[in-house]
């Protein structure tokens, strides 16, 4: 449960799972029936997170109502689709970047007598930052491991931006290849800024900064039975589909593996936050960008 939104889940691998559901789901209608909280089924939803090409699916009913089934809902701002490929999700996170890209860019041009004036780089910077890279970072842990041909269009975003920025500021540039601008403005990617939120999200779980039990139960420490060539610090659940590969659970934690060998003098556990953020950024500018 979230403020006003609940949700019921469980895995439904046969039949009695659907129907221990809908019982789930009569708990819930009795429950508010005697708080006298109204459930409005109309904003009931159901949806099935499968790869599966034949799912167990069932219809389930709210107060005698039945609920219909929903192949993407969105959750706190981002789009869940029934397969977790975030495809939709980017979509929806490019037209909305890009709107509020074209609208910063509009309020910022000079009226006509003043246009050879040139911009303060910094103070456009500020505001890119604020608007549009908002929107472009908002809850990446959960799905920046969607397909690299979605996640380019965000970094095709930046450069529209920084193209822009370079013939209008005063910091200007001739060359407007997506990397020169990167280190002509010291700007990290999109790419270099999603390694360093799975970095830091992971950092702030195990240092209780994000007080889950539950989180922190995702993120098992590996116990390998003998000693092997490349010691991991996380155990990498098994998965057989990119879907799950690209996941955040194994995502982050090869991630967290193989930023710990290439950072050997950082103890992940016992430096201060300060340190690691330092050491994480400066690791994450080396991943180039989608």
């Amino acid at each position: 449960m979230y403020a006003d939104d609940v949700k019921l889940y469980t895995p439904v691998r046969c039949e009695d799972d659907a129907r221990a559901l809908q019982s789930d789901i009569d708990s819930l209608v009795h429950w508010s029936r005697v708080w006298g909280l109204s459930l409005n089924p109309a904003k009931c939803h159901v949806i099935s997170f499968t790869l599966r090409t034949s799912p167990v699916l069932a219809a389930y009913t709210m107060d005698g109502v039945t609920l219909k089934h929903h192949a993407q809902v969105r959750d706190l701002g981002v789009i869940l689709d029934s397969k977790l490929n975030f495809a939709h999700h980017v979509d929806a996170t490019v037209a909305k970047a890009k709107r509020m890209l074209g609208l910063l860019i509009r309020s910022m041009q000079l009226p006509v007598p003043r246009r050879h004036v040139k911009l303060e780089h910094k103070v456009m910077l500020c505001a890119f930052n604020a608007h549009v890279r908002s929107i472009i970072e908002y809850g990446s842990v959960v799905w920046s491991g969607a397909a690299v041909t979605h996640l380019k269009r965000l970094e095709r975003i930046q450069h529209s931006f920084l193209i822009w920025l370079a013939c209008s500021s005063d910091h200007s540039s001739f060359n407007l290849a997506y990397d020169h601008l990167l280190q002509h403005f010291k700007v990290s990617s999109i790419k270099s800024r999603f390694m360093q939120h799975d970095l830091m999200f992971i950092h702030n779980v195990f240092h209780g900064r994000l007080d889950s039990p539950q989180l922190l139960s995702c993120f098992q420490l590996s116990a390998p039975a003998r000693r092997i060539r490349s010691p991991v610090l996380w155990h990498i659940p098994f998965a057989r589909v990119a879907a799950v590969k690209n996941g955040s659970f194994c995502r982050i934690s090869s991630m967290c593996n193989e930023f710990l060998n290439a950072c050997v003098s950082l103890d992940f556990f016992c430096s201060p936050s300060s340190d690691c953020k330092s050491t994480v950024r400066s690791h994450a500018t080396r991943a180039g960008t989608f």
